[in-house]
């Protein structure tokens, strides 16, 4: 069996959460993931290790814990550190770079995610985007300009945020920050088009199809972050489904806009609704599934190119998304911050005509209590590519794997936490209440210490931790015992975003 020349589509879905997904999956309308879930691999316990898109892809596609590749946090928040301990992981790409495939990748973040890549592009609707975004994105693939720009957007961040400015100046502040900025260096600006992004991905794959290698695309799709996108999709039909799930989280837009107390993302909630002419909570949601099914159109486009070029018998699909999102939940608004099941909990589908009729997902679906860290060395397990001198902190589903059951997950980006699950209990804890402060709502979220038991709560929402105390300091324990592997989380002393600005004076990575 050459499994070796198998190639890899791997789609990842931004901020796609697993339950809304099973909800598109059995709603009907769903023609294609409910079809390729049929007698393959749809892993319904797999976890994402953070909350926030640089750091979960690094996990991805190293295998590796937040804590082992040092990427803790995302985009103009990262310190220069994590920028340059980055650009020296083993990445899945440069693996499999060396064992001969040919490597493209269809997104925008570039910086150490291009890496390994031999093709690495940005699609948009129209050349001067393009254009446009290749420029930032050469300049963000250098580190110390990559440092550079993060540190004005957050001094401009910071500014708008503290002082006391007259509007127009504020309005200023806001367009350089929140619509420059992160429109261009690590925003969603024309990204949005999941038609673009396949289009192009499917252009540049029938254009190296012909080589005798074979390849690995990734594309990264980005209509499932908010702003939510969809095309071509019936939002009537779809709100019938939301309703039917989050009736009881509806309400106004004006009283969500009350809830954040972060100027900047009220302003940016603000021009999305009105934009969108949204009103409530349930107009929202409702576009979010429809950017899901529209995800759904983008794989049967895949699937069927595949097909027609008689490249789907030797080729594996991997779907997951690189962390979840909250539609409302613990009063967390249209983003993913917090630890909780609804960011953390991803799907992860594994599709092949060949590895299922050789029963290769008999022996996966074994497995639970599956994470991000395990992608890779079961990929290569798949591939038969050899991995004695890599090192990760998952395991391949394909061998007899030691015992897993406890999921430790950390966030410094918008609040500072780790969350730690074990069978069906669940702590979220932080140090001090100024460490799990949110940023961007003003308070904290769900208490400094939250106790759940899974099995009779599993949406989270009684925190049982001052009732049950020897079970919450026992899965601390736990936690403690299983970050103490981690030699980074010792140079840290603790998981603070304070903390690595002062770390930053020290010479610790080299």
């Amino acid at each position: 069996m050459e499994v070796a020349k198998l190639n890899i589509v791997t789609v990842i879905v931004d901020a796609l959460r697993f339950d809304v997904l099973c909800r598109v999956i059995h709603s009907g309308l769903s023609s294609n993931l409910s079809q390729i879930v049929k007698g393959n691999s749809f892993f319904k316990d797999c976890y994402a290790l953070t909350n926030v898109t640089d750091s979960s892809l690094t996990t991805i596609f190293t295998g590796l814990h937040p804590l082992t590749h040092g990427v803790l946090s995302h985009g103009d928040r990262l310190s220069p550190w994590e920028t340059k301990r980055a650009h020296k992981l083993n990445t899945l790409p440069k693996i499999l770079s060396r064992n001969g495939y040919f490597t493209i990748a269809v997104d925008f973040l570039d910086r150490w995610h291009s890496q390994g890549f031999h093709i690495y592009k940005t699609p948009s609707a129209s050349l001067l985007m393009q254009k446009i975004s290749q420029f930032f994105g050469f300049l963000t693939s250098k580190p110390t300009v990559n440092i550079f720009i993060s540190r004005i957007t957050q001094l401009v961040e910071s500014v708008s945020y503290k002082a006391r400015l007259p509007s127009f100046l504020k309005a200023i502040s806001d367009c350089i920050s929140n619509r420059f900025f992160k429109h261009f260096v690590t925003g969603l600006g024309g990204f949005t088009n999941t038609k673009y992004f396949t289009n192009f991905s499917l252009n540049l794959l029938n254009k190296i199809s012909k080589l005798s290698k074979p390849f690995f695309l990734l594309i990264h799709y980005w209509n499932t972050h908010s702003p939510y996108h969809s095309e071509g999709i019936d939002i009537e039909r779809v709100r019938k489904i939301v309703e039917r799930y989050h009736k009881e989280m509806d309400m106004p837009l004006n009283n969500v806009l009350k809830r954040i107390k972060h100027p900047l993302l009220v302003s940016y909630l603000k021009n999305w609704f009105k934009l969108r002419k949204l009103k409530d909570t349930l107009d929202v949601i409702s576009q979010y599934y429809a950017a899901i099914l529209d995800i759904d159109k983008q794989i049967g486009k895949i699937i069927n190119f595949l097909e027609e070029k008689n490249l789907l018998d030797n080729t594996i699909l991997i779907v997951t998304g690189d962390h979840g999102e909250s539609l409302g939940e613990h009063d967390i608004y249209f983003d993913h911050h917090g630890l909780y099941e609804v960011n953390l909990k991803v799907p992860l589908i594994i599709f092949s005509p060949k590895l299922a009729n050789e029963g290769m997902f008999n022996i996966m679906m074994k497995n639970n209590h599956i994470t991000h860290l395990d992608t890779v060395p079961t990929l290569l397990d798949l591939l038969n590519l050899p991995k004695d001198s890599l090192k990760f902190d998952g395991q391949s589903l394909l061998r007899e794997r030691k015992d897993n059951s406890l999921i430790v997950a950390i966030e410094t980006y918008t609040e500072t936490k780790l969350s730690a699950k074990n069978g069906d209990w669940k702590i979220i804890t932080s140090i001090t209440p100024k460490e799990a402060m949110c940023r961007y709502c003003g308070r904290i979220h769900g208490g400094l210490n939250e106790l759940y038991d899974l099995k009779k709560d599993p949406h989270e929402t009684k925190n049982i931790a001052q009732d049950y105390p020897e079970i919450f300091n026992s899965l601390k324990n736990l936690a403690s015992k299983y970050l103490a592997r981690f030699k980074l989380y010792h140079k840290l002393s603790r998981l603070s975003i304070h903390l690595k600005k002062q770390k930053r004076k020290n010479k610790h990575f080299k």
